[in-house]
């Protein structure tokens, strides 16, 4: 750095200090950076150098730092000058000659810091910035590769350099690294210094004897995403990896803490048999792969054509075999033909075939209750057991999409609604309440969208099955235990047709259950009057409600006279 008249003065900042000359790019230090200066402390009138200060390092925002300096080290660029004055206390304080006036200081680099656990015990230093703007997110799968260092000034390997998939909610994970990684780009590098309370928490991730303090490095070398699929964190998540790997998983706990580890050239499939009977889960996995060959050796499964996927409805032609869960003898394998959504097959293998592209191939891991158990044991292959958990390689071979409703004639459309609509009958007589509730709601939905440029009658015809599919959903909610929806349900149907009466007694049926006795009376008397009257359940139902509707008015009037009577 030369004198300060070798340097044009370019401005006057606001608060004081003076560029002399300009650095380059826009990144900026932060408070908590490792940076690196060269300080020349001078009085205004005389060009002797009072202190002189070469590659110093500091971190910006510490106590080592004089309290003006900041805010100018932080809006400066790389190999930027500034004439920056100070206080002779802060001076002082921070180590620095009282006697100058200013010091002139060029930035000459910085390491981004961060303390990680906001205690000192694992201190961050970006070594190198990634590529891109995207960073793993909350729930993730990252591959990294890591080594560990010592913390002399040329520091040395401890443990050799090795790759890792891991996932960020394991609880193998320590946090400080779960933390680090969420705010990576793939390529980013950085050195976690480690004191020796947090590097205990290393060991599980090198199976090694660790102790003292320890330099962690680490590279993200790519990273997958899960995305909700549902968008209520209850069911299907979908997983995209940068190396061509796909996972759905299927999850009814909010706890959900996915292990997935690979070493060397195993077997994928190997792997997450291990993770997924060594982890306590309470989540069911499906996993659909596309891994290239020369990441796998033993086993290559292969993502499919296209972008279209079958959805619902859709007649689907497969290639099954069926395995037990740690055994590689093939109970079933074969052909199977089936229209997805219509529960004709396990929950889990039609989720799985809803979700895939013609071609693929895929690996499904099966809970024994998203197989064959209970009210899906009659659509088991032979041989292959109900009470198991299951591994199943499915090939989408081929598949057709029926017709989008709204594109067909009139009497087509409506042909096909009562079809959806006689298949969620025969699932809520089965008790299948959810499945139902799907094909009701997807009958009614379609009618919707068919009640453009029709005449009075078709647009009756319509309003009538949507009617019949909104009371039909509220007794799948009553079934299920969601009165609220349950009266939204048949309200809706209501307001479609005033005088249907199983619509009336399921209204009036919700607002009994909710308490709202006077109008459960209401509409449960209107059914009766609009032709239910000799109905059996109406009946019982208009009594239920008239006693309960005494019990209250008695408890009042006790209430009342109690009262009175204190007063």
């Amino acid at each position: 750095m030369g004198d300060q008249e070798n340097h044009k003065v370019i401005g006057l900042r606001e608060d004081g200090w003076v560029t002399l000359r300009e650095g380059e790019g826009w990144q900026r230090a932060e408070v908590g950076d490792e940076i690196v200066i060269n300080a020349i402390g001078r009085r205004s009138e005389e060009k002797t150098e009072l202190d002189r200060r070469d590659n110093l390092q500091l971190i910006l925002g510490d106590s080592s730092v004089p309290a003006s300096w900041n805010e100018a080290l932080q809006s400066m660029a790389r190999g930027e000058i500034a004439k920056v004055g100070a206080a002779e206390k802060e001076l002082e304080a921070a180590g620095f000659d009282r006697r100058a006036e200013w010091y002139e200081l060029e930035l000459l680099s910085w390491i981004p810091r961060r303390d990680l656990m906001h205690d000192g015990t694992a201190i961050e230093y970006l070594l190198k910035d990634g590529e891109g703007w995207e960073r793993p997110g909350r729930i993730s799968e990252v591959h990294l590769r890591m080594e560990l260092l010592s913390t002399d000034p040329h520091p040395r390997e401890i443990l050799p350099s090795v790759e890792r998939t891991i996932a960020t909610e394991s609880p193998n994970v320590p946090e400080m690294l779960r933390r680090s990684i969420d705010s990576l780009k793939i390529g980013s590098i950085v050195r976690i210094h480690c004191k020796a309370a947090r590097t205990k928490e290393l060991v599980k991730l090198f199976d090694s004897p660790l102790e003292g303090e320890v330099s962690l490095k680490v590279e993200l070398l790519e990273f997958s995403k899960m995305e909700d699929v549902f968008g209520d964190e209850s069911g299907v998540r979908k997983v995209s990896f940068g190396f061509g790997l796909f996972l759905d998983f299927f999850f009814g706990s909010s706890h959900f803490r996915p292990f997935v580890q690979r070493c060397g050239c195993d077997s994928f499939a190997a792997e997450v048999r291990t993770w997924h009977e060594g982890t306590e889960l309470d989540c069911h996995m499906v996993l659909t792969v596309d891994i290239m060959p020369h990441i796998i050796e033993l086993q290559v499964l292969r993502e499919g054509l296209g972008f279209e996927k079958p959805g619902d409805g859709s007649e689907a032609t497969c290639q099954i075999s069926y395995r037990k869960k740690g055994d590689d003898t093939v109970l079933w394998s074969g052909s199977q033909t089936f229209v997805t959504g219509d529960g004709v097959t396990s929950e889990g293998i039609d989720a799985a075939v809803k979700r895939m592209k013609r071609g693929e191939k895929c690996i499904l891991y099966l809970r024994k209750d998203r197989a064959f158990s209970d009210r899906f044991s009659r659509f088991a292959p032979v041989g292959v057991l109900s009470e198991e958990d299951l591994v199943a390689e499915i090939e989408l071979l081929d598949f057709n999409r029926p017709p989008a409703v709204w594109t067909l004639p009139f009497d087509d459309a409506i042909s096909a609604m009562k079809k959806r609509k006689d298949r969620g009958n025969e699932l809520f007589k089965e008790g299948r309440y959810d499945e139902a509730l799907g094909h009701y709601d997807r009958a009614e939905t379609c009618m919707t969208n068919c009640q453009t440029d029709l005449d009075v009658q078709q647009r009756t015809v319509v309003d009538n099955i949507r009617a019949t599919c909104l009371v039909n959903m509220a007794a799948c909610y009553d079934k299920l235990g969601n009165i609220e929806e349950m009266l939204a349900h048949a309200d809706k149907a209501v307001s479609l047709e005033p005088q249907n009466v199983k619509a009336l007694f399921r209204r009036g049926t919700a607002h009994m259950k909710l308490g709202n006795l006077q109008q459960a009376l209401n509409d449960v008397r209107f059914a009766a009057d609009s032709g239910a009257g000799n109905d059996p359940e109406v009946r019982r139902r208009m009594k239920e409600i008239v006693a309960k509707i005494s019990k209250e008015v008695r408890a009042t009037c006790r209430m009342s006279w109690a009262l009175r009577s204190h007063a």
